[in-house]
């Protein structure tokens, strides 16, 4: 429900993939994507040359205030050890009504390896993310679990994985995520 030419921003685009989805859906918006890695902007260059694309940190988000109709962070927010710190810059940005679309990984017990490998700070537990986004002065509207259809397949690889891959370091941990 956005606006002709509204405002889209993605925190954490990585290569873009998401941004060009929106791009598609929403031919009219202006979008901004911003990530930490530099090519990951270089591809997301490639795949959405209209977009506004800089290097920034989620916890200072180099927009002025209540600029956004939407912003979505996908699977950046367990990276960052401030999350809280980087859900007010979302909730500073946003104009009032806006959207924000949060995804993060779930089940704490479940970090294992391939979470170490990907720096993730943590998986969440749930409600947390509801919780923390409302102490950064986001209204949560909807809390839901995706994926929770193949959540015990999921789980029993996950917990393979602790038992067998969390001890290793270095090139073995690269070579068993490149493994896998």
């Amino acid at each position: 429900h956005l606006p002709d030419g509204a405002t889209i921003v993605e925190v954490g685009c990585s290569t873009g993939y998401l941004l060009e989805d929106l791009s598609n859906a929403h031919p009219t918006a202006r979008l901004i994507g911003f990530d930490l890695i530099v090519s990951g902007l270089r591809k997301a260059r490639r795949a959405t040359p209209h977009a506004v694309l800089a290097q920034a940190d989620a916890c200072q988000l180099p927009l002025p205030d209540a600029c956004a109709d939407a912003v979505l962070s996908v699977n950046l927010l367990e990276h960052v050890a401030d999350d809280v710190g980087a859900l007010e810059q979302i909730r500073r940005v946003l104009r009032p009504g806006g959207t924000a679309v949060l995804v993060v990984p779930t089940v704490p017990n479940l970090y294992d390896y391939y979470d170490r490998f990907l720096h993730h700070e943590r998986r969440y537990a749930r409600g947390e993310m509801a919780r923390k986004a409302t102490r950064a002065g986001l209204a949560v509207e909807v809390d839901l679990h995706l994926g929770f259809v193949i959540y015990p397949a999921f789980w029993m690889v996950k917990q393979r994985n602790r038992r067998r891959f969390d001890h290793l370091e270095g090139v073995e941990l690269e070579d068993r995520v490149l493994r896998d």
